[in-house]
């Protein structure tokens, strides 16, 4: 029996590994010490290790060959090999990681390792097939031909095609009415929508309030005389990783922000449509 695994585009371990590059890219010249390279590396491996069970369980959800195989080994193996580098950096290694190139290099490949996760996940939740309204109006006049058939032979033609013509007549209403919106669903939809916009507009202002107390408690820090110790290098570059998840996360909301936006104006004109056109036009679905 397969153990179900959740499907997660973003896993944590994922994220942290992202995280790692995103520090090397900003902090790289803080980085090169040795015993902390070999902290950093041994972090990401950590996480490879975790995402290689996870991606292998995730494969045994596919029932069958899958319609194409997805390529998740190559982003894998060249973050591993990135790893190795950070283990055992030559001369121009360390160079590059204080310009933040392998930082920048790591990211990429974290993105290509998500996106190639994100295909696999996308696959195996296109194993089942969802019912549609489409599949439930098939299913109706499924049950009408049955209908129809004992119609048929049971009473007279003309009688049988009058009462043909009438239950379907009867089907095609019931259909119609049952999947006609009402203003009410909309309007309850609405309300949801500027809640969530309310919700999401209140998360909002409390991210870019903290974004501004790390930045200035960061410039504060940078701006101190004399040489910074390692404990205060090291507080720097969580300030900075801080700032850019922060930063991440206020552009992630103000995306939603402006989906819900999107959706409400729809609802709205839908609302307005649905006022100026009688019952007999909304229920033939007519402009």
């Amino acid at each position: 029996m397969r153990e179900e695994v959740a499907l997660e585009p973003r896993p944590v371990a994922l994220r942290e590994i992202k995280d790692y590059a995103v520090l090397m890219e900003m902090a790289g010249s803080y980085l090169c010490e040795e015993i902390i390279l070999a902290k950093v590396a041994n972090g990401i491996e950590k996480n490879l290790e975790f995402l290689k069970e996870y991606i292998s369980a995730l494969r045994k959800q596919f029932v069958g060959k899958p319609a194409h195989e997805v390529d998740i080994t190559s982003p894998y193996d060249e973050i591993l090999d990135l790893v190795k580098t950070l283990r055992e950096p030559d001369q121009e290694d360390k160079e590059k990681i204080r310009e933040g190139e392998i930082g920048l290099e790591l990211k990429e490949k974290t993105r290509d390792l998500a996106n190639a996760l994100q295909e696999l996940i996308e696959g195996i939740e296109g194993k089942t097939a969802k019912y549609t309204k489409a599949d439930l109006i098939v299913q109706a006049f499924g049950h009408l031909k049955g209908l129809v058939h004992t119609l048929i032979t049971t009473y007279k033609l003309l009688t049988r095609i009058v009462a043909c013509v009438a239950l379907l007549c009867v089907v095609v209403f019931v259909i119609l009415f049952a999947t006609m919106e009402t203003e009410k669903e909309v309007m309850v939809k609405v309300d949801e929508v500027r809640s969530l916009i309310e919700t999401k507009q209140v998360a909002l202002a409390k991210v870019m309030e903290e974004i501004s107390r790390v930045k200035q408690r960061t410039e504060a820090m940078e701006s101190k005389e004399g040489e910074l110790d390692r404990e205060e290098k090291i507080k720097i570059m969580e300030l900075k990783l801080k700032a850019h998840n922060l930063s991440e996360k206020k552009e992630k909301i103000q995306f939603e922000i402006d989906e819900q936006q999107k959706l409400l104006d729809q609802n709205l004109k839908k609302i307005e449509d649905m006022r100026r056109k009688s019952f007999l036009k909304r229920l033939l679905r007519m402009e």
